[in-house]
């Protein structure tokens, strides 16, 4: 399984959802990507909160699909 997160939502906050994911063992394997428009201290954050990587706004598709592909090998 894989999630793709901005840190940034309407009424939620990406690091609580990151938090959950990461204390909850049935999401244990879940692979998280985060991709937001924040400052590198956050990204840098998420990563110590225990997103698997990190892509900041804006983004060229094949850094993306790279990411996505990288994540889901390791995975396997």
């Amino acid at each position: 399984i894989m999630v793709t997160l901005d840190l940034r939502m309407p009424g939620l906050d990406g690091f609580e959802v990151l938090d959950y994911i990461r204390s909850n063992p049935d999401l244990s394997d879940t692979k998280i990507l985060v991709i937001s428009a924040e400052l590198d201290d956050n990204l840098d954050r998420a990563i110590q909160s225990g997103a698997d990587a990190v892509l900041s706004k804006p983004f060229e598709n094949k850094a993306l699909i790279s990411i996505i592909q990288s994540l889901m090998q390791s995975s396997s």
